[in-house]
């Protein structure tokens, strides 16, 4: 797969603590410059090592072009958890910057864990420390807000054949629409 080209990354690095799902957020934006330039970053995620010029972001998890783009990496935050929404289903939202039309979320689930029913449907999957690792390029709805729900269930089988099952199930060819949900 080609880089993919972000105004910014969240990365959401999932633990199960006590039945709960939490863990680690990171965000990773380009510092952009007074003339505008430098407004998005080159990321590889189909690599397993470090490439020349590119730094590692969510302990390797993905990679960022540096010799074109000064990148900013926010403090982690070590107390993230997305939305319950019951039945073992999450939401992560996540508001957009003035003018930042989409983001790149990345989700690293918890060891033995799997993901179902997503909703988009995930861009990219991969093993990532014997984990899965899953990237959405999600567009901002009309509020600026993006979202990304998904069931977690434990994985039955080895993570290999997963992958493949989540790449003919769910992954799209295309990057993911915003999500559009009633309100009630």
């Amino acid at each position: 797969m080609a880089p993919e080209y972000v105004p910014y990354i969240v990365i959401f690095d999932a633990k199960l603590v006590n039945g709960a799902l939490k863990g680690s957020v990171q965000y990773v934006e380009p510092d952009v410059q007074h003339d505008g330039s430098g407004n998005t970053l080159r990321v590889r995620w189909n690599v397993e090592s470090q490439p020349q010029d590119f730094m590692p972001v969510g302990e390797g998890v993905a990679f960022v072009d540096t010799k074109d783009t000064e990148v900013r990496l926010m403090p982690i935050s070590e107390d993230a958890s997305p939305d319950v929404l019951g039945n073992s289903r999450y939401r992560w939202r996540e508001g957009l910057q003035l003018g930042v039309p989409k983001l790149m979320f990345i989700l690293i689930l918890p060891q033995g864990y799997t993901l179902t029913n997503p909703n988009p449907s995930p861009t990219g999957v991969k093993s990532f420390q014997e984990r899965l690792a899953l990237y959405w390029i999600l567009r901002g709805d009309a509020e600026e807000s993006t979202e990304a729900i998904w069931t977690i269930e434990e994985l039955d089988g080895n993570l290999g054949s997963e992958i493949v099952g989540i790449n003919n199930a769910y992954v799209a060819g295309e990057p993911s629409e915003p999500i559009e949900i009633p309100l009630v």
